[in-house]
């Protein structure tokens, strides 16, 4: 004899619940099989997964060349010329342009009024001696050597000997040391790579302090930028953005246009190009920000209610715009 199941009235409305549950997920499958197929997996045959070579892929993005750039060929008698060229008895140099110490002014001493430099060279050393005179009260040094026909340095016209001059005339050998040693710190700030034996040469900014900041002498300057070119050029910072690069002799010399820039031969294989940029300057200004309009406070006239009545009109449109927004982030907003 069968015996009939009964349920009570909860236990059918459990298994009524289960019975739509699970019809609900079954057409939920279906739906997702037809309506929204599975995307195959992406091909990744291609991508390097070697994480040595996806970080040099990274440091080469930072070195992108310019898009923008002029092209120059500098005559070869231009090897010979510039703040950068080096002299010794392998590299001769050309006889440069100089002009004597006219606009000198009365911050150091000159030990005859024939001596000649290159006027940048004298724009620079007035500017020098202007600076370590005011800070040290010293005006008694004296440049004994400036441009000569020698296949050295001073005949680069950016080269001096200093001496100091003493009150009864005589002078001594300046070396850098006590009082004058801040004249060693001016150097550099103002073009000037100084040398032992009180020698000192112009060789331009930035490329003094680059020197001088790590001890290089003009000869391992120069070879040390021929590792950089204008696809990978030395980037250095201070109050402007110096981009500098070398490219060799013969060959189109590029240039992004830009910037401001020189190009110094080396007098040996090339050419030093420096290219100068200003800092963008930084404001406190939020950009995007309306002003709302100004309207008049005179009262009394039929204008003056319908220019309030105006103002009033868009204030209340600001307030409708901007209330929900408002109350949303406050946490009472109620959609």
């Amino acid at each position: 004899m069968r015996r009939r199941i009964r349920f009570t009235k909860q236990g059918r409305n459990v298994i009524l619940l289960f019975t739509v549950l699970g019809l609900i997920w079954t057409s939920d499958g279906i739906f997702r099989t037809y309506v929204f197929p599975p995307v195959p997996p992406a091909d990744i045959s291609g991508v390097v997964n070697d994480g040595e070579e996806a970080v040099q892929a990274a440091v080469s993005a930072d070195y992108e060349p310019e898009e923008e750039y002029d092209t120059v060929v500098p005559p070869p008698e231009n090897l010979h010329t510039g703040t950068l060229v080096l002299a010794n008895e392998t590299h001769t140099v050309q006889p440069p342009a100089v002009t004597d110490f006219g606009n000198k002014n009365d911050s150091y001493r000159l030990r005859d009024m024939q001596l000649k430099m290159h006027p940048e060279a004298i724009e620079n050393m007035n500017l020098m001696f202007e600076s370590f005179a005011q800070k040290s009260g010293h005006k008694n040094v004296m440049l004994a050597k400036a441009y000569d026909e020698e296949n050295t340095d001073y005949g680069t016209g950016y080269a001096a000997e200093l001496r100091i001059l003493g009150e009864d005339g005589s002078n001594t050998e300046f070396t850098g040391e006590g009082k004058y040693s801040m004249l060693l710190e001016e150097c550099p700030k103002f073009g000037f790579k100084y040398e032992d034996g009180g020698k000192m040469r112009y060789v331009s900014l930035p490329h003094s302090q680059i020197m001088y900041d790590y001890d290089y002498t003009l000869e391992e300057y120069l070879e040390y930028l021929k590792d950089f070119s204008f696809e990978s050029p030395y980037i250095y910072n201070s109050d402007k953005e110096y981009t500098i690069y070398f490219s060799p002799a013969g060959q189109e010399v590029k240039i992004p246009k830009d910037c401001e820039h020189t190009i110094s031969g080396n007098n040996m294989d090339g050419f030093i190009v420096t290219c100068v940029r200003e800092f963008a300057e930084i404001t406190d200004e939020v950009p995007g920000v309306p002003e709302l309009p100004e309207f008049s406070n005179i009262s009394g006239t039929d204008e003056t209610a319908e220019t309030e009545e105006t103002a009033e009109t868009i204030n209340n449109s600001i307030l409708e715009q901007t209330a929900p927004e408002t109350s949303a982030q406050s946490g009472n907003f109620n959609p």
